[in-house]
């Protein structure tokens, strides 16, 4: 059977407590939209969106989120004050994107994925082609430390 390259991408997906003090820090460029489906529909800059603007501390978004974001720094921090803790997370340069999930405000968790591709990568573009017994990698970094 001839080998022949298949597309690949990587990514973490961990959960987060969320509370209503609950603070991200992550500086992005551009937002890729999602339709009805949850399937991305175009790319606009995250100026256009307030509520989802990283750059400074910044609570998480009150109403449903489910949103890429490229053209970050790969590093984000993620606040508690009620816990007195700052979780610092980095990632390799291979996960250019994060996905940033949470269905409420009232929800208990929110999620903050570094991935290497889209949403639906498959269908469009951002998916690595590796020939056979190639690989590819990608690590993150999550740092917990005090707060004042």
């Amino acid at each position: 059977m001839p080998a022949f390259a298949l597309p690949y991408g990587l990514g973490f997906h961990p959960w987060f407590p969320r509370s209503a003090g609950t603070t991200l820090e992550a500086n992005a460029a551009r937002v890729w939209l999602e339709d009805k489906r949850h399937l991305p529909i175009g790319v606009a800059p995250v100026a256009d969106y307030p509520a989802w603007n990283f750059s400074r501390a910044s609570l998480l978004p009150r109403s449903w989120v489910n949103n890429a974001f490229d053209g970050w720094d790969r590093r984000a921090r993620i606040t508690r004050p009620e816990d007195r803790i700052a979780i610092s997370l980095t990632a390799s340069s291979a996960l250019d994107v994060f996905i940033l999930y949470s269905p409420s405000q009232d929800a208990d968790f929110f999620c903050f994925e570094p991935v290497s591709h889209s949403v639906d990568a498959h269908h469009g573009e951002g998916l690595t082609p590796l020939e056979h017994g190639a690989t590819l990698s990608a690590n993150m970094r999550l740092d917990r430390s005090p707060i004042a």
